[in-house]
């Protein structure tokens, strides 16, 4: 991790978990599962880039998307922890893009990143509708990143982890 606000990282990983327990509870209580606990799946699936961490973290940076400080820690099929979680924003609406370094999954090279994306409320606009997936477009998530990427020149396959 090379970046300069990667330091935002590791409190992240810490805090997250913490407020996930208390969520939990709310899960509880309501007798069903909130979204925060989704995993990253095919239909989000952006596609597949052979790039590193850092310099894909600079294009976001210059593409106009931001770190997601309190996004939930999100997991592929193979139960890898995303290794980074950004957003673009949009009103009340965010992009929300998930990247994993294909760590866990088998035959994947080193030096790709595997990007997954979603639109949705912003958690700290709608804090509510954001917890409970209201009106979550992956379609919308996946053109808006697949544009993006387009935009900055960015070479990109459908080859998906695993």
């Amino acid at each position: 991790m090379g970046h300069e606000k990667d330091w935002l990282e590791p409190p992240r990983r810490r805090v997250v978990p913490k407020i996930g327990k208390t969520i939990s509870l709310l899960e509880d209580l309501l007798g069903k599962q909130l979204y925060h606990n989704s995993q990253s799946r095919n239909n989000q699936f952006v596609g597949r880039i052979e790039m590193n961490e850092e310099e894909f973290e600079q294009v976001l940076d210059n593409a106009g998307y931001e770190r997601n400080p309190l996004a939930w820690l999100k997991r592929n099929s193979e139960r890898e922890i995303e290794e980074g979680s950004w957003r673009s924003l949009n009103g009340e609406m965010q992009t929300h893009l998930i990247f994993y370094d294909g760590e866990k999954a088998p035959n994947a090279n080193t030096g790709e990143l595997f990007i997954y994306a979603h639109y949705e409320y912003r958690w700290d606009v709608h804090p509510w509708k954001h917890l409970v997936g209201e009106d979550v477009s992956y379609k919308d998530g996946v053109e808006e990143v697949r544009k993006m990427l387009q935009d900055e020149g960015i070479n990109y396959d459908f080859i998906q982890p695993g």
